[in-house]
C-alpha cells in the first residue's frame, strides 16, 4: 500500500496520448507556413553543470507556399503518427499554418523526443509521437543546412522505425 501512494504523482502527472482526429485535420489551402524553431533546455532537460535553469532561444521562418502545401499532405498520411507520449518534456518547434489571415492549424514538435502535437484553433487533434516521413520532414524544416549525414548522426541513428 505505501509503494502505491508514491506511484499515485505520476499516473497523474503522466500525459495520455490521443488519437489522431482526421476529419479535424485542415483540408483547405493555406496562405503561409510560419515555423518557429526553439532551442535550448528546460528545468527537466538540464544538466548539472548548465549555466541556467533554463534558457531557450527562438527563431522565426516563414516558409515557402510549396513547402506548406507539401507538409498537409504529408499530414494526411495515416502511418505518420504514434500514440504513445515520451515521457520527458522537451523545448518544442512550432509550425502556424494560416489560410485568410487566420491560423488553421498549428504543430507543436520536438525533434529529439518526436513528441507531436497538433491544434485546430484550441481543440487538440494529436497529441502522441511521430514517425517515419512526416519526422524527417519536420526535422527538415527545423535544420535546413545541414547535410543529410549529420541530420542522421543527430537525430535518427537511436531510432528504429526510421
Amino acid at each position: 500500500m505505501f509503494r502505491l501512494f508514491f506511484l499515485f504523482p505520476c499516473f497523474t502527472l503522466a500525459q495520455y496520448p490521443k488519437a489522431m482526429d482526421f476529419s479535424k485535420l485542415y483540408q483547405g489551402k493555406i496562405d503561409s507556413l510560419v515555423v518557429i524553431h526553439r532551442m535550448g533546455w528546460t528545468r527537466e532537460t538540464s544538466w548539472p553543470e548548465a549555466p541556467e535553469e533554463e534558457h531557450i532561444t527562438e527563431r522565426r521562418e516563414l516558409l515557402p507556399l510549396s513547402e506548406g502545401n507539401r507538409l498537409l499532405r504529408i499530414l494526411r498520411n495515416k502511418r505518420g503518427y504514434k500514440e504513445e507520449y515520451p515521457l520527458l518534456n522537451d523545448v518544442v518547434s512550432s509550425f502556424l499554418f494560416y489560410a485568410n489571415g487566420n491560423e488553421v492549424l498549428t504543430i507543436h514538435f520536438s525533434p529529439e523526443t518526436k513528441q507531436l502535437t497538433m491544434y485546430k484553433g484550441d481543440e487538440l487533434i494529436f497529441a502522441g509521437m511521430s514517425k517515419g516521413k512526416l519526422t524527417k520532414k519536420l526535422i527538415r524544416y527545423l535544420y535546413p543546412n545541414l547535410s543529410a549525414k549529420e541530420l542522421y548522426m543527430n537525430f535518427f541513428i537511436l531510432w528504429e522505425e526510421i
